[in-house]
């Protein structure tokens, strides 16, 4: 039961931390110097970006992960807690 709450609790910081990071990496939108090295996705797909409404969500993670590091660690740790949980409530479950 112990670790169903810790995977409920890991599930709940994984969408906190994602939209925090989001959140905060939208600031992209606003520093438009910044769009040419932290708007990849964008750049990816437009070329380069000379608007706003260009910039894709997924830069606004890579804003955060370079100038607001909080969120994006704690998403990455995240992924690190889900398979050591499942993997782990799964052998101890087929060991009984």
């Amino acid at each position: 039961m112990s670790y169903v709450i810790q995977f409920v609790l890991s599930v709940i910081v994984f969408l906190f931390s994602t939209f925090s990071a989001w959140y905060e990496g939208s600031e992209l939108r606003d520093t438009w110097w910044e769009w040419k090295y932290s708007a990849i996705f964008s750049n990816w797909n437009h070329g380069t970006v000379t608007n706003v409404s260009q910039i894709s969500g997924f830069d606004h993670f890579i804003y955060a992960a370079k100038f607001k590091q909080l969120f994006p660690i704690l998403i990455d740790y995240q992924f690190a807690v889900y398979p050591c949980i499942t993997c782990h409530m799964a052998f101890k479950k087929s060991h009984k």
